[in-house]
């Protein structure tokens, strides 16, 4: 298979702030992403945050999810013809790409090239124990003459860029062949020299990331992925479909509201108890 390998998470135009990171863990358990979003709603209202206004792609990504394909024909990136992929985790992208040798542009709030400690870094490529912080680099690892550019989005935290020095030690100390530190870029979209035809487009939701209040958004992404590659979607995992909106809009914002009026009756009844009357 020639062509590129173009990898897009939705998570690239939801914004997080690292003043409220949530600590991931993809669990792929329906009930604990019900849970778990369930519990940061009230976290939001429980400061003050709109959950709503804080992540919202229109206002905060510099590329909005209704231009982005627009955006990639612009910088030389061909889908047209392209198988697309999907999933709910960003780790079917190690088993969507194969072992082609084909070099990936990689669009994301995150760098994917592993986050562990060198030893278990050396055990999961070993083991071929890929998952979603680190399936780049087993494509890499297994592609020698691979290469990756790398468009992050711009709330990703020091410590979320590749080029942050523990990272780059734990690549060049994995035994990867490349020539070069400097084969692994990462450029904006205008500089991207990895350009031409695409022949596999995958794009993960990232649920635990994606706050599914904007999961119509990227059913709407995927629809307009169809359009634009002439590909049905296949769907990598057979036990999560990201095509399943999670939550509505208007249901997300009126637990919110709900949650904003708990937590003001609480300061309410905790403003009588530190004043009492005698």
């Amino acid at each position: 298979m020639t062509g590129l390998f173009l990898s897009i998470d939705f998570d690239f135009f939801t914004r997080e702030n690292p003043l409220w990171d949530w600590g991931h863990r993809e669990t792929g358990n329906p009930m604990w992403d019900h849970i778990m979003w369930h519990s940061r709603l009230s976290q939001f209202a429980s400061v003050g945050v709109d959950p709503m206004q804080e992540t919202n792609p229109d206002v905060h990504s510099p590329i909005r999810p209704g231009t982005f394909w627009d955006v990639m024909a612009r910088s030389g990136l061909d889908v047209s013809g392209a198988r697309l992929h999907i999933a709910d985790s960003h780790m079917y992208g190690a088993f969507s790409h194969g072992l082609d040798g084909r070099s990936v542009v990689h669009i994301d709030a995150h760098h994917d090239l592993g986050y562990h400690d060198l030893k278990t870094t050396r055990k999961n490529l070993r083991e071929q124990n890929a998952d979603c912080a680190d399936w780049l680099l087993h494509v890499l690892h297994r592609n020698k003459g691979a290469r990756t550019e790398q468009y992050l989005s711009p709330w990703a935290s020091p410590e979320g860029h590749w080029m942050d020095l523990p990272v780059a030690k734990r690549v060049r100390q994995t035994g990867l062949h490349l020539s070069d530190r400097d084969r692994i870029e990462a450029t904006g979209l205008p500089g991207l020299t990895l350009t031409g035809k695409v022949s596999t487009v995958f794009i993960c939701k990232s649920g635990t990331w994606v706050p599914p209040w904007w999961d119509h958004l990227f059913v709407q992404f995927i629809r307009d992925a169809e359009t634009r590659t002439g590909s049905k979607r296949y769907n990598m995992d057979e036990q999560v479909d990201p095509m399943k909106v999670r939550m509505s809009f208007d249901e997300a914002l009126s637990q919110y509201t709900q949650h904003r009026k708990t937590w003001a009756e609480v300061r309410a009844r905790q403003q009588v108890d530190l004043n009492p009357v005698y």
